[in-house]
């Protein structure tokens, strides 16, 4: 039964994702900390609209000097990486396109819909290893641990204590962020 259970959650996740894509804004930051290079970019509905390289903001007109770090980080895949893949001491903001979020906030907004504790269309998850808040006020053990439960389900790994989920969805725009930290 869990497996069925997990299968058309899927489904649904792949719907309502495909539908909020449609619909709204959609936001994506990748975020590399690593003793050979620290990089921010921040996309919104495909577009680069930030890029930081080491602290320093790089203006649009020299993007194309940066075309293979860019393509190095912003390649979308077909599943993300694991954590065998990410380098130690990296932080990186993975994102495929909506794709492991939305499966992340699909199946945790699922749950947190059918205990009751969600009864908003407009609202804000946040999940860390040692809690989990729904528009800023802390939820239970017992939800922050099925929590974990859902996201190591989903995402094939543990959250540790130096990463985080977080998905902020209203009525016009969605931004989901899935934080890694090795």
């Amino acid at each position: 039964m869990k497996l069925s259970n997990l299968i058309l959650t899927l489904g649904l996740s792949l719907v309502v994702a495909f539908s909020l894509h449609s619909q709204s804004n959609t936001t994506r930051e990748i975020s590399v900390d690593n003793d050979d290079e620290r990089i921010y970019m921040k996309y919104e509905n495909g577009d680069l609209l930030e890029l930081k390289i080491d602290g320093k903001l790089i203006s649009k007109s020299d993007y194309s000097k940066y075309e293979s770090l860019i393509a190095k980080y912003s390649k979308t895949a077909s599943t993300p990486p694991t954590p065998s893949e990410i380098s130690q001491n990296d932080i990186v903001i993975v994102d495929d396109e909506n794709r492991m979020q939305s499966m992340l906030h699909e199946n945790l907004k699922a749950y947190l819909l059918e205990i009751g504790v969600l009864k908003s269309t407009e609202y804000q998850i946040k999940l860390k290893s040692d809690y989990v808040e729904l528009d800023g006020k802390k939820l239970d053990s017992e939800i922050l641990n099925r929590c974990l439960a859902i996201f190591e389900e989903t995402a094939g790994y543990k959250l540790n204590s130096r990463s985080h989920f977080k998905a902020k969805i209203s009525p016009n725009s969605s931004s989901i962020t899935l934080s890694i930290e090795d």
